[in-house]
């Protein structure tokens, strides 16, 4: 039986603050590898085990992510209001704590402690990979700036692991899988002083012979397609929802290739696409959270020698980080593709955040590799996330949304419906969809058809109308009208093949005049001719034999003798006496319930069955006197 409820814990406070930072408020944690015994189902319900504060929870969690090495990616449906109440505490306590040792002057001056002590050796293991970076770029004969742009390979990345620190308050650049690749021996490299490895130059020899140039380097880093001659196939401005826009096309239309965006900050990032989701991003210049060293060295999941042999390995063999790591044996094939399919997604998951560009996508015949992570599935990303956000709405916030669309038809684009497939529904959310697949009706008449919560409906039309997954207008298109009218009339066709009068009209067997003719108004209403629009002819010609068999019907039924007749060759004799005495104590119920409009009803239906039961009639003339 698949496991319901699980545990974060956090070896400290600063380990879960920084969770807190990079994953929790955005609704999103990391489980690393042994959390939890067994499978985890679909659907958990997670404590956080935070110390001195103890447990938070539960909070409910949907798992999106399972890698092989036995962690677990979840996606917290309301990590704010779940969790809120318990960490405000902690906030503020923390606020106290820090107020009391200011005042007591305890947070300045004085010999750096154990914390600082390790800051200061992650920034002396971080300037060391300064240095090689600005080494390998000598080296390659380029200037530093433009080394970045060939230097990073892929984020070989980073959410791994559940705690992704960065307490530098200045990012440094950290060491990417796509830094050039150097003949020269690591020494060289790994000078104390990397401008002398740049600048000094040998002095001239004119008697010697010209030393041979250095064989140029084998590159690391996920090459870049060259577009500059080719037309995109997308493109557009990131603000005002065009980047999602973009790649809900792209993952609608299940493209292959490389999105380029330009952000206004002077960053350039490479996505590469496959069948529609992304598979590796590279950032120029490079974006050290994005890396994967010293993320693994920050998470604790990698020492600092182990760190420092990779970059070693990277330098002497010309391979990428992720490589030296499993030639290291520090990690498997296998966890290297999770943890860069979770770095595609904390990438991207940063760039929905708000940048400021332009951007363009050109589909590419084959990619530039074969890439380990699956690609992404981008709609069932946002759709989870854009139903988080709708639950965190305030007060009629969320119904302000919708205030616009309420009266507005409803259908789905058909652009878009590719997607759906892919959103990973639950069964209510399925059968939601399938109403508005069925039928053309109005936002507020979808309310209530929804087998949802008024305001569970709510959060997956916001999801919806952000994936550009409906259409609306202010009437339905012909196409629908056809559509809906032609289901109609095909059902109450099949319906007239050997049926009975009753069931064209619509009404049971034990029904009243009164109801056999309030039933024939309706369908004759409904089956009018006239009433329709442009409908095409063979469908005409259905409406025009329904309306003839309705009239068939009802010619026979509206005669008190045709119909007993009628109703006996439908049903035994023995099965009409005895809803007869059913209908009769049924009114008696009602009589000593003081119902008399009830008991009237049901002394009619009685006498419909038997005419000439005299106790039936008299019953019924008290009941419809009021009397007892």
């Amino acid at each position: 039986m698949a496991t319901r409820r699980a545990t974060r814990k956090y070896a400290d406070l600063a380990s879960f603050f920084a969770d807190r930072e990079e994953h929790l408020s955005s609704g999103y944690c990391f489980l690393p590898p042994g959390s939890v015994r067994g499978e985890l189902a679909p659907e958990v319900k997670l404590d956080l085990s935070i110390p001195i504060v103890g447990r938070v929870g539960p909070l409910s969690a949907q798992v999106v992510q399972r890698a092989p090495d036995g962690s677990y990616g979840l996606r917290l449906v309301d990590f704010a209001g779940e969790a809120g109440r318990a960490l405000k505490k902690l906030d503020k306590a923390m606020a106290e704590a820090r107020a009391y040792f200011v005042s007591t002057g305890e947070l300045g001056g004085g010999e750096p402690g154990p914390a600082a002590a390790d800051a200061d050796e992650l920034n002396a293991l971080r300037e060391r990979v300064r240095q090689l970076e600005r080494a390998l770029a000598g080296e390659e004969g380029t200037p530093t700036a433009e080394s970045a742009a060939h230097a990073p390979d892929s984020p070989d990345t980073a959410a791994a692991s559940a705690a992704l620190v960065d307490d530098d308050p200045e990012p440094p650049v950290a060491p990417g899988d796509g830094a050039p690749a150097t003949e020269a021996s690591p020494d060289a490299a790994l000078v104390d002083d990397p401008t002398e490895a740049l600048e000094a130059t040998p002095p001239e020899d004119t008697t010697s012979e010209p030393e041979p140039a250095p064989a140029a380097a084998k590159p690391r880093g996920i090459p870049i397609v060259d577009v500059s001659e080719m037309a995109p196939t997308l493109e557009g401005v990131t603000e005002g929802g065009g980047l999602l826009g973009g790649l809900l096309d792209i993952a609608s239309e299940g493209l292959s290739g490389m999105l380029t965006l330009h952000e206004d900050s002077g960053l350039v990032r490479y996505c590469y696409f496959a069948s529609g989701g992304p598979v590796a991003w590279r950032s120029v210049p490079l974006q050290e959270r994005e890396v994967l060293g010293l993320l693994l060295f920050q998470a604790e999941q990698v020492t600092k020698e182990q760190l420092q042999e990779s970059l070693e390995r990277m330098q002497s063999k010309g391979i990428r980080q992720g490589e030296a790591f499993i030639e290291m044996e520090v990690m498997s094939d296998a966890q290297l593709s999770s943890v860069l399919g979770r770095q595609v997604e904390y990438i991207l998951q940063q760039v929905l955040r708000g940048v400021s560009g332009s951007w363009t996508f050109h589909q590419l015949d084959a990619l530039p590799e074969a890439f380990l992570p699956p690609p992404l599935q981008v709609g069932s990303l946002l759709f989870r996330a854009s139903i988080a956000r709708a639950k965190n709405f305030r007060g009629r916030e969320l119904a302000d949304t919708l205030r616009d669309h309420v009266n507005s038809y409803v259908q789905l684009n058909p652009e878009r419906t590719s997607l759906i497939a892919n959103l990973g529904l639950k069964a209510n959310e399925r059968k939601l969809v399938a109403i508005i697949a069925e039928r053309t009706l109005r936002m507020r008449e979808l309310f209530s058809m929804s087998p949802m919560s008024r305001q569970a409906t709510a959060a997956v039309f916001f999801a919806f109308m952000k994936l550009g997954l409906f259409l609306f207008g202010e009437r339905e298109t012909h196409a629908r009208y056809v559509q809906r009218v032609g289901a109609a009339i095909s059902k109450k066709k099949r319906q007239l093949i050997q049926c009975s009068h009753f069931d064209v009209l619509e009404c049971h067997w034990i029904s009243l005049p009164s109801e056999l003719e309030e039933g024939f108004q309706k369908l004759k209403d409904e089956y009018d001719l006239t009433k329709y629009n442009d409908l095409p002819d063979d469908l005409a010609k259905v409406v025009t034999r329904i309306s003839q068999r309705i009239d068939e019907a009802y010619e026979v039924l509206k005669d008190d003798l045709r119909r007993r007749e009628y109703r006996k060759t439908l049903v035994e004799d023995f099965m009409i006496v005895q809803s007869a005495e059913l209908l009769a104590k049924k009114g008696e119920m009602a009589v000593m319930r003081k119902d008399p409009r009830l008991a009237a009803l049901c002394y009619a239906k009685a006498l419909e069955l038997q005419p000439r039961n005299g106790a039936y009639r008299t019953s019924l003339q008290r009941a419809r006197a009021g009397g007892g």
